[in-house]
């Protein structure tokens, strides 16, 4: 890890030389805002100890028994398949980079991204790219545009099935013009048919991630489909405002808290749901993004 790291330092290198050092005031402010950021860090986790410690009964834990090994196997083996989407939005871009190299960058970035606050890491995705840095950014930064889009479209979906609101249609159709609009301002050389199936690609890639906590969750409580969507995707907008790295703990504390408001199951339940499903998210990813470093960078003979 140390090793890819210096790696991207050198692959950035060419980005930022052209810029001007930072002058005193730049550096104090570097410095406040980066302690402000650990200050942040050290409050969420405080408040989410004392959430833990306060509410939940240790004893119920005993339900991660429970689950079927299928269930686990399966649910992993769609974070593989989101894993594979994610890698082919970026094939909409047509982008002139062997596939495998571009599997691997986009792997490694998932990797990085559950290790950092607010999936800062994947900023190792536009860093690594040869050749422009500028038109390779802002993909990156369409990319996640869409990723929030979908998600709060997949919030609003939530209120339309969950609480019958009809008015929240109207929001998701209008996220969906703002996406197309800003397709054609940003990405000009790109065909609308190429937004269509990338939007199709994103959409898709969130269901299967409800779809597997919808899966685990029918393990231990009865449920519904939408309520669950609904409770994930807004736990995914706490844990990124958390700042903590994946979210870890804010987004399972959110989700058990929403989980119970729902269903009734105590948080302890939704804690352990989330738990599950946090492994069989995480673990997957790390898998792929380790292994596909080690494999490009021995092809390459520099392991």
């Amino acid at each position: 890890m140390r090793r890819f790291l210096n790696n991207c330092i050198l692959e950035s290198r060419e980005a930022i030389e052209d810029m001007k050092l930072p002058d005193t005031d730049k550096i104090k402010f570097d410095i406040f805002s980066g302690n402000i950021k650990r200050l942040i860090n050290i409050v969420s986790i405080s408040i989410i100890a004392i959430f833990f410690i306060k509410s939940v009964d240790i004893q119920q834990f005993s339900l991660l028994l429970s689950f079927k090994h299928t269930v686990i196997v399966l649910s992993a083996s769609m974070t593989f398949a989101i894993i594979f989407l994610r890698f082919l939005r970026w094939c909409v871009f047509r982008l002139e980079i062997p596939k495998v190299n571009l599997f691997e960058i986009i792997s490694v970035g998932l990797m990085l991204g559950r290790m950092t606050p607010v999936l800062v890491g994947e900023l190792s995705i536009p860093i690594r790219f040869e050749g422009s840095k500028k038109y390779i950014f802002k993909l990156f930064v369409y990319e996640k545009v869409i990723d929030l889009s979908v998600i709060l479209m997949l919030i609003l979906a939530g209120f339309v099935f969950v609480y019958g609101n009809m008015l929240a249609s109207a929001g998701i159709i209008l996220l969906l013009i703002i996406c197309i609009k800003l397709w054609n301002f940003y990405l000009k050389d790109l065909k609308i048919t190429d937004f269509l199936l990338f939007f199709i690609i994103t959409v898709l890639l969130w269901l299967i991630t409800s779809l597997q906590l919808y899966i685990i969750s029918r393990e231990v409580i009865p449920t519904q489909f939408w309520a669950l969507t609904l409770s994930l995707m807004l736990s995914y907008i706490f844990g990124a405002a958390s700042m903590l790295p994946g979210g870890l703990g804010a987004r399972e504390a959110s989700f058990a808290y929403l989980l119970d408001s729902y269903f009734g199951i105590g948080v302890e339940t939704g804690l352990v749901i989330s738990m599950v499903y946090r492994a069989t998210l995480i673990i997957p990813i790390f898998l792929v993004g380790s292994f596909m470093y080690v494999f490009i960078k021995r092809r390459e003979g520099q392991v």
